[in-house]
């Protein structure tokens, strides 16, 4: 969408400046194309289950800018929603999606309502590029082999040696033993996983704040075997 026109329409009479208005507006859209894409790619039975849906999807979005003229009610359109939340729980339980697919779809979704009923609707915010991004989906994405946790923690070349260079005493040694467990903690629960928030793994791994699973994430990153897929709060971390 031009920049231009996106100015236009975000001061139309139609939008009045309600920038949620025009986030669900914009991010229905794109989840419509996500959910044709999807179909296209599809076989059988799920093929025609997924046209259909995005056919759904395709209404949701209308009924957002019906409801913004204040031609439905809010209410119907909120219903919309809350069934295409439902529908795509279904899909993945009758195999037409893969849960993890499932999973980014109702999230975002979710996002749509949120802004729709939640606090933010009352505080002018702004849309940032970000905020309509649809994570990338896939049907049964394959991952290669990780190595053996063991293998990791005796490699040179595994966890980072935060006291790299320097004469560790017995607390630090303890602190970095600490930190390695932590580390390949975290790195089993993603191994295990189809896409794991921090929040999940701050269930799991305990006294530790969740910017220092975040850090551990990124360290994991950068080892290249974990990878990050998302942004921001629904940001999810897979085998690399």
């Amino acid at each position: 969408m031009k920049k231009d026109f996106t100015k236009t329409a975000f001061h139309s009479k139609l939008f009045k400046g309600r920038s949620n208005w025009y986030f669900c507006y914009l991010k229905s859209e794109k989840l419509a194309h996500v959910l044709t894409v999807l179909a296209s790619k599809s076989v059988s039975d799920s093929a025609e289950a997924l046209r259909g849906t995005a056919n759904f999807a395709t209404q949701v979005m209308q009924d957002i800018v019906y409801a913004a003229a204040g031609e439905i009610l809010e209410e119907t359109l909120l219903a919309d929603l809350f069934s295409m939340i439902s529908t795509l729980r279904l899909h993945a339980s009758r195999g037409h999606l893969s849960r993890e697919t499932a999973r980014v779809l109702v999230d975002e979704y979710e996002a749509v309502v949120e802004r729709l009923v939640g606090e933010s609707r009352h505080l002018g915010l702004s849309v940032a590029p970000e905020d309509l991004v649809v994570p990338a989906v896939a049907e049964e994405p394959l991952f290669a082999p990780l190595p053996s946790l063991l293998s990791m923690a005796q490699a040179p070349t595994g966890i980072k040696d935060i006291y790299k260079g320097h004469a560790k005493s017995k607390n630090q040694k303890d602190k970095e033993s600490k930190g390695q467990n932590r580390t390949l903690l975290i790195l089993d629960l993603v191994r295990k996983s189809n896409g794991v928030s921090i929040k999940d793994i701050s269930k799991v791994v305990q006294n530790c704040s969740e910017k220092t699973i975040q850090r551990e994430l990124n360290i994991l990153i950068e080892q290249g075997v974990v990878k990050r897929e998302g942004e921001r709060r629904w940001s999810t971390y897979h085998p690399a």
